[in-house]
């Protein structure tokens, strides 16, 4: 049974699965970003904690855009009375693709200045 006394419109609780995913995501970056502060002083010296206060702001962003859009498609899927609904766009799963690629870049080019200088 759901808040409202309906029964429960998804089964498989898929939207919950998602939240999940995207919390797992958040964790993930945060991990990049304290292993960017452990490898980066050596490259970057003081620096490497730009990059680093980046990625676990970033984390937090992805976290909070996550439980917001959990509780939008939620609030969406109890609320609705048929089995067709519009749910949030793709902007999170963008700015996340668009955070990771460029994180990945930034480290490419780390590493090729790194091996460039030896």
């Amino acid at each position: 049974m759901t808040d409202s006394g309906r029964q429960v419109f998804d089964p498989g609780l898929q939207p919950e699965r998602t939240a999940l995913a995207w919390r797992r995501t958040g964790l993930a970056i945060t991990v990049a970003a304290l292993v960017a502060v452990r490898i980066l002083p050596e490259v970057l010296g003081p620096w490497a904690i730009v990059p680093a206060g980046l990625g676990l702001a970033a984390a937090v962003a992805v976290l909070i855009a996550a439980h917001r859009r959990h509780q939008a498609v939620h609030r969406t899927l109890i609320d609705a009375d048929t089995d067709r609904v519009s749910l949030p766009s793709g902007a999170l799963p963008f700015a996340v693709t668009v955070l990771v690629t460029g994180g990945g870049i930034a480290a490419a080019i780390v590493v090729l200045m790194t091996h460039l200088e030896q």
